[in-house]
């Protein structure tokens, strides 16, 4: 690494993003393609008339994105099936962009209290911008050597997930909705990532922080929202609007079964799309049998721990249990947190590297639906303060 070029590997950079932009481009493309495919298909309404109608059209969104995933990275999911060493680097890359998110959250909460001003934040919706490009954010101190501890600590101790991965919850939401208390926030920051840190760091003391801008914000929502219905109830009443419909009691599409996707892929997309999605299912092993507390049941994990053992050539030494499969899982995951803490410690050095350079260690772009909702949910908060006497600003 020392000898070469910076220019050079700028370039590699370089041309590595642009075909990162690229690829996005192809996926965005093949989404609205099948979305405009499907929309209005009579025969695809007819087959999701037993579900309840207000998920039709998020289910085709879905499904068109989902979609984009099977077919734009279908070589991907194969090659890495058999690329172990790739996989840890992922694996790493996502651990850092975790705890990265976990420290702009904590930002948030100071922001949110009032406590902090942030460069480029007016509202609490700002940040769900900036959760997708975390390693971009001037604010964000770099992770250190402390941090880095945590995330081993965290591979070496966690009992949570089947074949430990790193997960944020409900990425971008979490940092526009008034923050919640400690003792009332959702779940999955009590058995994530997000909680070993506070407790290993100290940081959980940021939680009990009042979230004054962040319920400013929803108060404004609810303000311009009850305006919006207080309008449509006039016309309604003087019969310039009909009445809504009655609330569609029916059930929701079962989006999350395998079974209901490949049915719908055979009456209404092609073989090679039914192909990528079997590849993309095995690729992340979703199967439609009935999963236990972690999601798989010990032969799934088993048919996994198998599967990855086929494509990587390692000595695996088993422990002794008198069920040879609960053996095999004792020893893999021995094997997997040894292996992904290595590579994050390893994967470190790049991540310093790409810090001390100033080249951007991960960049994305922010999907042009989730910028026109941020902007939507802006201009609602201004119309929220209008109605409140306020001025038209962002000054809370």
């Amino acid at each position: 690494m020392e000898n070469e070029n910076p220019l050079s590997f700028e370039h590699k950079l370089a041309e590595k993003q642009k075909k990162e932009l690229e690829l996005n481009r192809r996926l965005e493309a093949i989404r609205i393609e099948t979305y405009n495919k499907i929309k209005n298909n009579p025969e695809v309404l007819q087959f999701l008339e037993p579900y309840n109608s207000f998920f039709y059209d998020t289910f085709l969104q879905i499904y068109a994105s989902s979609k984009s995933q099977w077919t734009g990275l279908k070589d991907y999911y194969k090659e890495r099936q058999v690329k172990n060493e790739l996989e840890i680097q992922e694996i790493a890359r996502k651990a850092f962009e975790c705890l990265m998110k976990k420290k702009m959250l904590d930002i948030r909460r100071e922001w949110g209290a009032g406590s902090i001003e942030l460069p480029g934040i007016s509202t609490a919706f700002d940040f769900m911008l900036l959760v997708d490009n975390v390693f971009t954010v001037e604010w964000i101190p770099p992770i250190d050597e402390t941090e880095l501890g945590i995330l081993l600590d965290y591979v070496e101790k966690y009992d949570g997930r089947f074949d430990l991965d790193f997960w944020f919850g409900n990425e971008a939401e979490n940092f526009a909705i008034p923050l919640l208390l400690s003792d009332t926030e959702p779940s999955f920051m009590k058995e994530s990532f997000a909680a070993f840190h506070n407790e290993s760091s100290g940081a959980g003391r940021l939680a009990v922080l009042p979230d004054k801008r962040g319920q400013k914000a929803m108060d404004y929502l609810k303000l311009y929202y009850k305006k919006q219905k207080e309008e449509t109830d006039a016309k309604i009443a003087s019969g310039e609007l009909l009445a809504e419909k009655e609330l569609d009691m029916r059930p929701f599409p079962p989006t999350e079964k395998p079974w209901f996707i490949e049915s719908f892929i055979r009456k209404f997309d092609d073989r090679e799309t039914l192909q990528n999605y079997k590849t993309y299912r095995e690729y992340y092993h979703i199967h439609d049998e009935e999963e236990g507390e972690d999601g798989l049941t010990v032969s799934e994990k088993v048919e996994t721990v198998i599967a990855r053992l086929s494509h990587i050539h390692v000595q695996l030494p088993v422990s002794a249990n008198a069920d040879w499969r609960l053996a095999l899982l004792e020893s893999w995951d021995v094997f997997r947190r040894k292996t992904i803490g290595e590579g994050i410690a390893l994967a470190y050095e790049d991540y310093l590297f790409h810090v001390q350079t100033g080249i951007s260690y991960q960049t994305s772009e922010s999907k042009p639906a989730k910028i026109k909702t941020v902007n939507d949910l802006k201009e609602k908060f201004l119309e929220g303060r209008e109605i409140a006497g306020a001025p038209r600003d962002f000054d809370i």
